[in-house]
C-alpha cells in the first residue's frame, strides 16, 4: 500500500484548557492515525507527559505531493 504525506500539528492542553504549540511535522504514513502516532512519538516528550498536559493533534493530508 503506498504511503501518503500528512502534516500533523501537536499542541499541549493544560487543565484550564490553555493550549501551547508543541510542534508540527510532515510525515509519510499509511493513514491519518499512523501519521498522528508517528508524530506524537517524536514530539510528545516525557517532560510534557509528566506535566499533566494532554496532547491535542490536527492531522491533514498534504495534497499534490505524490500520494
Amino acid at each position: 500500500m503506498p504511503r501518503k504525506r500528512f502534516r500533523v500539528t501537536v499542541k499541549a492542553v493544560d487543565a484550564s484548557s490553555v493550549e501551547s504549540h508543541v510542534g508540527e511535522l510532515i510525515v509519510d504514513a499509511k493513514d491519518r492515525d499512523d501519521a498522528t502516532r508517528k508524530v506524537l512519538q517524536q514530539l510528545w516528550t516525557p517532560d510534557l507527559e509528566a506535566s499533566g498536559k494532554k496532547p491535542s493533534t490536527h492531522t491533514a493530508r498534504v495534497s499534490g505531493e505524490g500520494g
